[in-house]
């Protein structure tokens, strides 16, 4: 496979990807989530995914058995290694498979293994050799061309997401601070009552009062990215300040009931 295929082949399939997770959350729940890390039509890890398992065990497509048990175990450590990388640079697990019978940390389950090996075995006898003749026709100017376009708004879209998820992490941090300090006031607060101190309980109602508030705003201060990523992954759990992340997501979830009704 050279540099040129590879390219035109990720984009594929991480838009098939893409495709595929947003016609199963559909079917799930009856209405479309953008699905996936970023906010385009793409899930890179279906075009990573694929091509690793296309060119590793593309020679075995004459042994379906072999082929199968070799997807499940390459598709495993392919999902468990993304998931274990994406929770240690982003603090958050993005899925979890701990509610599932032979998981592993909740990065990977047997069951979900188990599937993608049968969709591995349908990509590389059925699927790729249909795509490999379509790429072979289009002209290599014109896929060059398209590849470049699509790098720079896929690029561009890495950057807001990251971007988006790090200001998350900084306002997620900042309410824990404010969280701790208004437990801190309180207590203060209860002494000051208990010994009559009347300038210390207004001094400090004042200023638990202003960080309720500032927390509010915290609250609120939500991205259209930081709504969207709550709404794609409605299971992902933050590896720091989970309590925060949960009101952060719940404060999303109550407008969105409320355009309902």
């Amino acid at each position: 496979m050279s540099l040129y295929d590879a390219v035109i082949y990720f984009f594929i399939y991480s838009f098939l990807g893409w495709c595929m997770e947003v016609a199963y959350v559909a079917i799930m729940q009856k209405k479309f989530v953008n699905r996936g890390f970023l906010n385009g039509p793409v899930c890179p890890i279906y075009g990573i995914g694929v091509i690793t398992v296309v060119e590793l065990l593309g020679r075995y497509a004459d042994n379906i058995l072999l082929l199968y048990v070799m997807s499940v175990l390459l598709t495993t450590i392919l999902e468990g290694m993304t998931g274990f990388l994406m929770e240690k640079l982003f603090h958050r697990k993005w899925w979890d498979y701990s509610n599932m019978p032979f998981n592993l940390r909740g990065y990977v389950c047997l069951q979900i293994s188990l599937l993608w090996g049968v969709g591995c075995v349908v990509v590389i006898c059925g699927m790729h050799p249909i795509i490999e003749k379509a790429v072979a026709i289009l002209p290599v100017i014109a896929g060059i061309i398209i590849s470049v376009i699509l790098f720079i708004l896929m690029g561009i879209d890495f950057y807001a997401t990251v971007t988006s998820i790090l200001k998350m992490n900084r306002r997620l941090s900042e309410m824990d601070k404010i969280a701790k300090e208004m437990h801190r006031l309180s207590d203060l607060l209860g002494s000051s009552i208990s010994r009559s101190t009347l300038a210390n309980v207004e001094k400090y109602g004042q200023k638990a009062n202003l960080l309720k508030q500032h927390y509010q705003e915290l609250l609120k201060n939500q991205s259209a990215i930081d709504r969207r990523i709550f709404n794609a992954f409605p299971k992902m759990k933050h590896q720091n300040y989970e309590k925060q992340f949960q009101e952060l997501r719940e404060a999303v979830r109550i407008p969105f009931k409320k355009k309902k009704k």
